[in-house]
């Protein structure tokens, strides 16, 4: 008997997340659009993850579960598109969860604007569902995807989370989450919406993001990875900005100047780190980032006059482009 692939892929990769995993699945089970697969990616968890798995597998024949050994968030997203079903691909962390109506409303817009991806807003909250955060977010508009590139290399209103949104699925065509680096999603979106043609956004609140102690973002033993992974991540955004053609000369400028903030103000947690480190030859890579981005030479005595020399640029930033 022949069998139509689903119109959707939610893709949940799950690591040692048994306090939160049915919460996340019952959420994407629940909701009101139906024709839609569902790829559990259990990472190599040493909790009771994989039997929660397995039991949701056994519960619903849209659940399909992959078990392997541990390879980490970036190349276990990898894994689901390349194991997806449909045309189209959303992303679900395990312990976080959908609005009833999240999967309908997305899919709506994208299929009223013909967009190649279509984002929602997210509630920040913490374990007790208490809202903690209320970021700018996009309301409802449709950008073209140089309008929306440049949105997000700037981090404002439009985020590199890979969730909340629904991708066409021959975006991620040559593109993949770096595997095991962390800030995946900051090093690979900005690619997937350079290469979107439409962007449709909507001010409905679709997604809940829980902040939680033990997480990846927070844990202390991560911090200096995720300051090296994020200097790497921003250098390599100004790169592909620099070489798009995409921004106006203006914008261009003034990304210079904020990719330089972000530069430096890691480096100086990292150099007041003593935990960190930083050994020479990662801090003088660092430096000759720094010479790329602001076309000079630039020494480790030079970073504190760099910072003060760009604070009058950076409110030129705020006025004229952060509105």
């Amino acid at each position: 008997m022949e069998t139509t692939s689903p119109q959707l892929s939610v893709i949940v990769p799950a690591y040692n997340v048994e306090k939160f995993l049915d919460k996340c699945l019952l959420s994407i089970a629940n909701q009101s659009f139906t024709d839609f697969e569902v790829i559990l990616i259990n990472d190599g968890s040493t909790d009771n993850t994989l039997q929660i798995c397995r039991e949701w597998t056994a519960r619903d024949a849209r659940f399909r579960l992959i078990v392997q050994d541990n390879m980490g968030l970036a190349e276990t997203r990898n894994v689901g598109i390349r194991e997806s079903h449909a045309p189209l691909v959303m992303f679900v962390d395990s312990d976080d969860y959908l609005e009833r109506d999240a999967i309908s409303v997305l899919l709506q817009n994208m299929e009223r604007t013909a967009a190649d991806i279509s984002v929602g807003r997210y509630i920040v909250e913490d374990l007790r569902g208490k809202r903690i955060k209320r970021p700018a977010q996009l309301g409802d508009v449709c950008l073209t995807g140089q309008q929306a590139y440049v949105k997000i290399l700037f981090d404002r209103k439009l985020k590199s989370y890979a969730w909340a949104k629904i991708y066409t699925k021959t975006l991620f065509e040559g593109i993949e989450y770096p595997k095991g680096l962390l800030l995946e999603d900051y090093l690979t979106s900005y690619l997937l919406f350079k290469r979107a043609k439409t962007i449709v956004s909507t001010s409905k609140e679709i997604y809940h993001y829980v902040q939680q102690p033990e997480s990846i973002m927070k844990s202390a033993s991560r911090k200096t990875a995720l300051n090296l992974a994020f200097i790497e991540g921003v250098y390599h955004r100004f790169c592909d900005a620099e070489k798009s053609n995409l921004l106006t000369k203006r914008q261009l400028a003034l990304f210079r100047v904020k990719t330089t903030r972000r530069i430096l103000r890691t480096l100086f947690a990292l150099e007041h780190d003593a935990s960190a480190g930083l050994n020479s030859e990662k801090r003088n890579t660092y430096l000759t980032y720094l010479g790329h981005i602001v076309q000079q030479e630039v020494k480790s005595l030079d970073l504190k006059k760099l910072w003060r020399m760009t604070e009058p640029k950076k409110i030129l930033l705020t006025l004229f482009y952060w509105k």
